[in-house]
């Protein structure tokens, strides 16, 4: 895990050493204090497979370790959004640049809350085009934190209002958001290779 004194910089600068970095956030819990852990998105699939040679890297003196994350596996097509919301294809989008503007990860989630449970409660700040909570691999548990793509970007300060007077609460806990830390040009082709660890 990570150092709670790693900084947002820190952790840039760290992983920007294997290739450029796309967005990556450090979470924290509602005191702003670091969980632990972090995403990294890549803008090239060569820096991924470098970075994943050793999965084990020292941060800030603390082994860290570094994973492929992991989508909930699809199971069944019974709604549009657990079809968008589940498909191998998800991650993809939520981190391809055409979505960075107008995403945000959720952590701190409880166990039981779901990608429809996300779409429920965003949509009343917009329309949510992609979600997905992420899963351990071979239990399909929660880990407890996700992402949000919306539609439109009115929707991301919708959210920082909302954030800024009220807090999140699903299924009795409540749940952080926080908006990614991008590093990617705006006009970047949104089909190149969007890759992530954490």
């Amino acid at each position: 895990g990570l150092s709670e004194k790693t900084t947002q910089k820190d952790f840039d600068d760290f992983f920007s050493q294997f290739g450029e970095v796309e967005s990556s956030v450090i979470m924290t819990n509602k005191n702003h204090k670091s969980r632990g852990f972090g995403f990294v998105v890549y803008k090239n699939e060569e820096t991924l497979i470098e970075v994943l040679k050793n999965p084990f890297h020292q941060l800030d003196g603390k082994e860290v370790e570094c994973k492929l994350a992991t989508p909930k596996e699809k199971e069944n097509k019974s709604s549009p959004h657990e079809k968008d919301c589940d498909n191998s294809n998800t991650i993809a989008s939520v981190f391809s640049s055409e979505y960075q503007s107008k995403k945000i990860f959720v952590g701190g989630l409880s166990p039981t809350v779901s990608e429809d449970d996300l779409i429920k409660y965003f949509g009343h700040m917009g329309e949510v085009v992609e979600c997905i909570v992420m899963r351990e691999k071979n239990s399909l548990k929660s880990r407890g934190f996700g992402f949000i793509v919306f539609k439109n970007k009115e929707s991301i300060e919708a959210v920082r209002t909302f954030s800024s007077k009220y807090p999140h609460i699903l299924h009795g806990k409540t749940f952080e958001c926080k908006i990614a830390v991008s590093k990617g040009s705006a006009d970047e082709s949104s089909d190149k290779h969007q890759k992530q660890i954490l």
